[in-house]
């Protein structure tokens, strides 16, 4: 039986109002968890674990919420929600910042083909920022909506030219594969079907070519020298070995040559001294 184990702790969520991960001092931010369970943080440089309405903030009407009243840039940390069994939600990077821009982009890769928006904040105006991607100007305006693809992957700024105002860094990074007609191609440049098949086949040629290479060249045959058959000798001389066919050949020629032999001795019995040699060239 399979056992399937969920933990239900991963469930819980912490919520943020406004919802961002980025916050300007002096703007009130308020927390929000599931019932019985507390907003706890350490402090960005520290590790002491926080409560609270004990350590910082006030829970307001319910225990499960937390507000920030006016908080600082020593409010920068990683928040959770912690129910009293020790069980705990995922934690959120929160930075509280005394900069008067704002750089809204997402915390965690994106996947090429999501739309996106990158988002400059200002505390006040009248800031007209410029977003900046490694060091260069790619748009004017508080808002960027754009479909993310690898290009996109970079450094972020906003900025300010008049009022030399700027926003932290952010980095977006960009991963996740997309499907496309004929093929796939994702990080990294992954090649379609097509581009696949052509590599394989070229991979079989080489192989091909590489055992042709290893195979030592085969020696032709040596062609055999015409076998000679003397009536006075009985010995075949070859250069090279004798086959079937050609035992079979002498065996023919050895008949036809008794038969000659037997009427030529027929009809010339008056002349003892002719002497007859005959080849037979095979």
């Amino acid at each position: 039986m399979l056992k399937l184990s969920l933990n239900l702790d991963n469930l819980k969520t912490l919520r943020v109002r406004p919802d961002s991960d980025q916050f300007f001092t002096r703007v009130d931010i308020q927390l929000t968890c599931e019932p019985k369970w507390r907003v706890k943080r350490t402090r960005t440089g520290f590790d002491q674990v926080q409560s609270c309405e004990k350590d910082f903030g006030s829970e307001g009407s319910d225990d499960f919420k937390c507000i920030l009243y006016g908080p600082s840039s020593l409010d920068s940390g990683l928040y959770w929600c912690e129910s009293a069994a020790g069980g705990r939600s995922p934690q959120r990077l929160l930075t509280v910042t005394d900069r008067n821009l704002i750089l809204d982009s997402p915390a965690l890769p994106v996947q090429t083909g999501s739309n996106i928006t990158l988002r400059c904040r200002v505390r006040s105006k009248p800031l007209s920022p410029v977003l900046l991607k490694d060091g260069k100007e790619v748009h004017k305006g508080l808002e960027w909506n754009i479909t993310v693809s690898k290009e996109h992957e970079g450094e972020y700024i906003c900025k300010d030219k008049v009022q030399r105002e700027e926003s932290e860094k952010r980095r977006l990074q960009v991963t996740g594969i997309t499907e496309e007609r004929g093929g796939v191609r994702g990080e990294g440049g992954v090649r379609g079907e097509g581009g696949v098949r052509g590599e394989g086949r070229s991979q079989r040629r080489g192989e091909e070519s590489e055992e042709r290479r290893l195979i030592p060249p085969t020696t032709a045959p040596t062609t055999s020298s015409p076998t000679s058959l003397s009536p006075s000798s009985s010995t075949f001389s070859s250069s090279g070995p004798v086959s079937s066919s050609q035992i079979v050949m002498f065996a023919v020629g050895g008949v036809l040559l008794l038969v000659l032999v037997l009427d030529w001795s027929c009809s010339s019995s008056n002349d003892d001294s002719q002497v007859l040699i005959l080849e037979l060239q095979m």
